[in-house]
């Protein structure tokens, strides 16, 4: 079965387009902080952490932020060395 002509042309741009993708982040509660585009300049964060043992993979974005929608320093200072 042959591909529509858009699907062609996305699958031949996907790795730059993949690459420059990021997420709005009004509704945080959905972004995962370490597998998820939400600096769009630095795209995931996984890459750039050092020890792998500090990743937990299931917090997300909301678990950074307070209730007042800025950040939580506290517990982001708690996963830096």
């Amino acid at each position: 079965m042959a591909c529509s002509p858009l699907w062609s042309e996305i699958s031949r741009v996907w790795d730059a387009l993949r690459d420059n993708i990021y997420w709005l982040a009004r509704n945080h509660s959905s972004l995962r902080f370490w597998d998820d585009t939400w600096i769009p300049s630095l795209g995931p964060i996984r890459p750039l952490e050092l020890d792998d043992d500090l990743i937990d993979p299931s917090l997300q974005l909301c678990d950074f932020v307070v209730p007042d929608g800025s950040w939580d320093l506290c517990t982001i200072s708690n996963l830096l060395p």
